[in-house]
């Protein structure tokens, strides 16, 4: 069951990036907005928004606008994607997420009650954490909502004890790759 979830999540997100990724090739690189840390015993945790249609024409259904639709969440509420990256027994849990300028991000927990048997396991399979293991690293991705759909702040994360300060930055999709595998690119250098 969790092979199909996890199959049919990465279907849905190739599916919401398609046309993004052929443009891309005629034209320069996309830079995408995330917010980046690493916690004091090594968790890389980051923050990015779901994939939205690009322009205001919305010709195309984004994944933002996918999910939204499939979980009945308010059309004015945004989606982040939460990564983080480590050691599988520090990836527990989503913790909370809030920006400097008070912004609170609501942790898609559980699903609520009348949601399709298809929408229901598509949240589980997106919303609470599921991961990707290498040898020596586990990522783990948790959905967030919130009713402001642009972050101008650093974030800051945390769960218990630990915190993690998130700064924002501007990458491609191979600075994003090597952020979010560590452990392979270890092994490459």
């Amino acid at each position: 069951m969790e092979r199909r979830l996890t199959f049919v999540a990465v279907l849905l997100v190739f599916a919401c990036t398609k046309e993004e990724t052929q443009l891309g090739l005629h034209s320069q690189e996309t830079l995408t907005a995330a917010w980046t840390g690493e916690s004091e015993d090594g968790v890389r945790v980051v923050v990015e928004h779901t994939f939205r249609a690009p322009g205001p024409e919305k010709k195309y259904f984004s994944e933002q606008d996918l999910l939204i639709k499939a979980f009945g969440l308010e059309k004015s509420d945004s989606l982040v994607r939460l990564h983080l990256v480590g050691a599988g027994s520090a990836l527990q849990g989503s913790g909370s997420l809030q920006s400097s300028s008070g912004q609170i991000f609501d942790a898609l927990n559980q699903p609520p009650r009348g949601l399709s048997p298809r929408a229901r396991n598509l949240w589980i399979g997106l919303a609470q954490g599921g991961g990707e293991s290498t040898a020596a690293q586990t990522r783990r991705t948790f959905l967030f909502k919130t009713n402001r759909p642009e972050i101008s702040a650093d974030l800051l994360w945390s769960r218990g004890e630990m915190q993690v300060n998130l700064k924002g930055r501007l990458w491609d999709g191979k600075g994003r790759l090597e952020y979010l595998t560590p452990a392979l690119n270890e092994k490459d250098g």
